[in-house]
């Protein structure tokens, strides 16, 4: 099978990329790991959250923040949230899917060749695209 575009890493730039591309395009996704597999959070204004559709990932909500440099505090009044990375990552993941296009989990990058198109290859077959995405 011909891919419009392979992507390579299935953490929060790949899996945002692969969930809006898939929505025209077929894609493949590759992740060495597992997806989702991560306690962390992120942090960013809500309103940003808000545009995106987001807000069901919201895990906490900062009317006041502070941050410290060196020696010195610095407060912001801005609307901050924490989100939840493997909520989010997982959504991104299973939009790919929906859109009927491809992730390969634990699955590793060996090389790549270009000719008329893209060749990969991985620890978990050989594919071809016409773009690559790393």
């Amino acid at each position: 099978m011909l891919y419009d575009a392979i992507i390579i890493g299935g953490g929060p730039a790949g899996l945002t990329l692969g969930s809006e591309l898939s929505k025209k395009h077929n894609i493949l996704l590759i992740e060495k790991g597992e997806i989702g597999n991560t306690t962390k959070r992120w942090t960013t204004e809500k309103m940003i959250i808000k545009k995106a559709g987001l807000e069901r990932f919201i895990s906490a909500e900062f009317k006041k923040s502070a941050f410290r440099s060196v020696n010195q505090f610095f407060y912001f009044k801005l609307n901050l949230v924490s989100i939840d990375e493997r909520k989010i990552l997982l959504y991104f993941k299973n939009n790919i899917s929906k859109n009927k296009s491809k992730v390969l989990e634990n699955c590793s990058f060996i090389n790549h060749k270009i000719t008329e198109i893209v060749k990969v290859k991985t620890s978990r077959g050989n594919f071809e695209s016409r773009l690559l995405i790393d």
